[in-house]
């Protein structure tokens, strides 16, 4: 594990160990309007009694070939037979399509679309109630009009890029351009990760300022990441971070962080979409103007996201399964506990785990790419989808803010 106690390194203050302390409590209490009420889903749960919902507990899981490249369609139960996830693959014209359908335990339905050719990336997303009410409806597609230009679309709104041949990105939207410098946000320093195992088989990580500064192979990697973000996480990122960082590490490893003091990007040559993605949500649940140890530094922190979080965090607790993918989840984005062995407080650990929650669903509501579930570092996406479909759309809705 990382060394949290040290926060005077850069490649350790990050979206594993940013101390963020809340010295009072949050007596700003911010209402965001998910849908059309400003209250509406916290008001929902208290109105109709949902922190009491009777959970059914899955106990089946089904996987098989779909046929199409390495992806395996997935399916979960509940004891009544009923579908809580599904995973299901197709190919159509051309492209590879991704359907993923869930149902939380308190009735709440997401579906996911995901559409990938060689010219187009497409992704829907839709979230109802029980009742059929919407919560959230989202529509982003990525076009590739050239080499160096590509449009992206978000319900409607239209961000075009270009400069992809070269170290100057320009992003356009709504009459307003920004353009994004890669070299001058480029850190001439170059962080190292060693790993190590302890007695018992854990991993040991330590970092260190690497002698020799980037190199233009290095340079070549870091913004190829960033160019393969959609238009839209384009436009954030330049509102949001202020510099990259290339991390040396062992071959074979595969790291990233976020460091909130600078507004930094610090990630390793095989770190992909989804993970960059999940960093660029932690700079997007960063508000600007405020310093990394303000309770109001993080959305995440807001009181209604809160509520929402809290809901169904306890919901999935009182829910569990031997999913693989849900352990993980867990881990990661739910248990407080396990964050403190880290040597965190509570209240350090609290506003954590929220934090993770928040990039990782930024991660779903915006990565236009197909996403492996089979993979441990894509599986932790599908549960959080199936466990925390509220937060999703209260996530959607802060970004935006």
């Amino acid at each position: 594990m990382v060394n949290i106690s040290n926060i005077n390194n850069p490649y350790i203050i990050s979206s594993k160990s940013t101390q963020l302390v809340s010295t009072q409590p949050n007596k700003d209490k911010v209402e965001p309007n998910c849908v059309e009420n400003k209250n509406l889903i916290d008001n929902y749960i208290t109105t109709q009694g949902l922190y009491n919902q009777p959970l059914l507990k899955s106990t089946k899981f089904e996987s098989n070939p779909s046929g199409i490249s390495n992806y395996n369609n997935y399916f979960e139960k509940d004891i009544n037979g009923n579908v809580l996830t599904s995973v299901v693959y197709s190919q159509e014209n051309g492209s590879i399509i991704q359907k993923v359908k869930t149902t939380s335990a308190d009735g709440t339905t997401v579906d996911r679309t995901t559409s990938n050719n060689d010219s187009v990336k497409q992704m829907t997303i839709l979230i109802k109630d029980k009742n059929g009410k919407v919560l959230l409806n989202k529509n982003k597609s990525t076009e590739k009009i050239s080499n160096d230009a590509k449009k992206t679309t978000v319900n409607g709104e239209v961000y075009n890029v270009s400069g992809l041949n070269s170290d100057i990105l320009s992003v356009e939207h709504n009459g307003e351009i920004v353009n994004i410098d890669l070299r001058k946000m480029t850190d001439e320093e170059v962080g190292k990760m060693s790993l190590e195992f302890g007695k018992n088989g854990e991993e040991i990580e330590s970092f260190e300022e690497r002698k020799n500064p980037i190199t233009d192979d290095e340079r070549k990697i870091l913004y190829s990441k960033v160019k393969h973000l959609d238009g839209d996480d384009l436009f954030r990122l330049s509102k949001q971070i202020q510099k990259l960082s290339y991390l040396d590490v062992p071959d074979g490893a595969l790291e990233s962080f976020y460091n909130g003091e600078n507004r930094k990007l610090i990630y390793s040559k095989d770190v992909g979409g989804l993970v960059l993605s999940h960093e660029l949500g932690h700079g997007v649940n960063h508000n600007v103007n405020t310093n990394v140890g303000d309770f109001n530094a993080l959305k995440s922190n807001n009181e209604h996201y809160q509520n929402i979080y809290n809901y169904e965090v306890n919901n999935f607790h009182k829910n569990p399964t031997v999913s693989s993918c849900e352990k993980l989840f867990d881990l990661k984005f739910t248990n407080v506990e396990n964050m403190m062995r880290t040597g965190m407080t509570r209240e350090e650990a609290e506003q954590r785990v929220r934090d993770e929650n928040f990039a990782e669903s930024y991660v779903v509501l915006n990565c236009t790419d197909i996403l492996n579930f089979d993979e441990n570092i894509h599986s932790r996406a599908l549960a959080l989808t199936k466990n925390m479909p509220r937060t999703l759309a209260q996530v959607e809705y802060l970004s935006n803010q």
